[in-house]
């Protein structure tokens, strides 16, 4: 997973949740997560397909549990890339199947 930081003097002052581009989340008080994976489809990542998709799933499956267990609301965003980008999903981490 990549994470963009920005340096202390550059950080925008901004009350999170923030919404995703695209994405509508209700106005409620639920604290809100936003899980973004950016995923290698290259030649190069083939051999690594298997190990990359458990992975993953194991990561969502343990954020749903906490969401279950802390009443948090988790929003997900998987993209894929080789030469070009493709979001392939975009919606609450609670409606979506295994990847």
């Amino acid at each position: 997973m990549i994470r963009r930081v920005l340096a202390p003097e550059r950080t925008p002052a901004v009350k999170w949740p923030r919404k995703p581009v695209g994405t509508k989340i209700d106005n409620t008080e639920t604290p809100a997560v936003l899980v973004a994976m950016c995923n290698d489809r290259s030649g190069s990542m083939a051999n690594m397909g298997t190990e990359v998709v458990g992975g993953c799933n194991a990561y969502l499956d343990e954020q749903r549990k906490t969401d279950a267990s802390s009443g948090l609301r988790t929003h997900l965003i998987v993209t894929t890339f080789d030469n070009t980008y493709e979001v392939v999903r975009n919606a609450p981490l609670a409606e979506q199947p295994d990847i």
